[in-house]
């Protein structure tokens, strides 16, 4: 990848998370309208996910800035963007998560990889 590609990668990365979050953020009902139950209902609990997975939006904004100096942010949204993978596939498996959720999370696989492939990239930058 390119200069341009790795900075519209991220940045589109984090118009992603925004648009996850503000899916399931409970106020905004789209994850009711999504017909991804169970849905958020506002706790604390989903509403702290919901603002990390917001923050990791700016984070991946912030590389998409200027990746050469955030790629710490790279390596700790690659764990994370697998560890919500494996998280909501399992739960889906195990039937406490509906397809609809596992689609919107198929999205983080593809940026996982896009990312390690970056990572893989690196040293051409």
């Amino acid at each position: 990848m390119n200069d341009s590609q790795v900075r519209l990668l991220f940045k589109v990365s984090a118009v992603f998370n925004w648009a996850a979050a503000v899916i399931l953020f409970w106020v905004s009902g789209i994850a009711v309208d999504l017909g991804m139950q169970p849905v958020p209902n506002g706790n604390a609990y989903e509403l702290i996910g919901v603002l990390a997975i917001a923050m990791f939006g700016l984070g991946y904004w912030w590389v998409g800035e200027n990746p050469k100096e955030n790629i710490s942010i790279v390596k700790l949204g690659l764990i994370s963007k697998l560890l919500v993978v494996i998280v909501v596939y399992s739960c889906f498996f195990a039937g406490t998560a509906n397809l609809n959720l596992a689609i919107l999370v198929s999205g983080d696989l593809v940026f996982a990889a896009l990312f390690g492939k970056f990572l893989a990239d690196v040293k051409r930058f």
